[in-house]
């Protein structure tokens, strides 16, 4: 082998490393939103099953900072997400904004926050900028599509028809969280099964018991944190 093939041979090698690498990056930053959005649904069952609360609301904002923690530090990330809990918090319990808007103002104020702490994390080098390929940005655009749209779904369902049953409601959610998570498997292919067991398991178990089906669906959350926690440590 010729000096020339030999160092065509180690650049290669030195492409497969960097692309293994990012790939690595790009694994556990995913498995981060997992490990986040995992326990976020494991709590909220957990607490509406035994004190009755309904606090999806209120901790959705919490979760979007601990996601952004890891790319621009714990300071920026407590400001920016601070500040748009205070506008939301105030808009809602001094102004009495209606729900639709309090919850246009957090997608929006979502959007620009992690453009804006991405970017940062992106600036100061505590993140690498993904190339055009990646899957994982990918797929968590999915994840807020899905989201969103249950969000829309679930409310014009209660208008139209007046239910709002938790049966019907938890159904739904479970669905739509399969479905996410079965297209997660891309990253991780655990959560194909994940994603097979909740789109599947909890409607079915919703027919027959609401408590059963929201047993399956904080179960398979905190399947789903502890898997990405996995992820990370492997």
């Amino acid at each position: 082998m010729e000096e020339k093939e030999v160092q065509e041979l180690l650049s290669t090698i030195d492409v497969l490393k960097l692309l293994i690498d990012r790939g690595r990056d790009e694994r556990k930053g995913f498995a981060w939103y997992m490990v986040v959005w995992g326990f976020y649904g494991f709590i909220n069952i957990v607490i509406a099953m035994f004190l009755g609360k309904l606090l999806w609301g209120p901790l959705t904002l919490p979760a979007f900072w601990l996601t952004t923690v890891p790319v621009a530090g714990w300071g920026l990330s407590t400001l920016c997400w601070g500040i748009l809990s205070a506008v939301v918090f105030g808009l809602g319990y001094f102004a009495h904004v209606n729900s639709g808007i309090l919850i246009a103002i957090i997608v929006a104020g979502a959007i620009f926050n992690y453009a804006f702490l991405y970017r940062y994390g992106i600036m100061k080098g505590r993140l690498k900028p993904l190339p055009k390929t990646s899957v994982a940005p990918k797929i968590g655009i999915f994840w807020g599509v899905v989201m969103a749209s249950m969000i829309v779904l679930s409310n014009l369902v209660y208008v139209k028809t007046g239910y709002a049953g938790g049966d019907l409601i938890y159904g739904m959610w479970g669905y739509a969280l399969g479905i996410a998570m079965f297209i997660s498997g891309i990253i991780a292919p655990g959560f194909f099964i994940m994603g097979l067991i909740a789109a599947f398991g909890i409607p079915l178990m919703c027919v027959f018991s609401m408590e059963a089906g929201m047993a399956l669906y904080g179960l398979v959350a905190l399947l789903m944190a502890l898997y990405g926690i996995y992820m990370i440590k492997k």
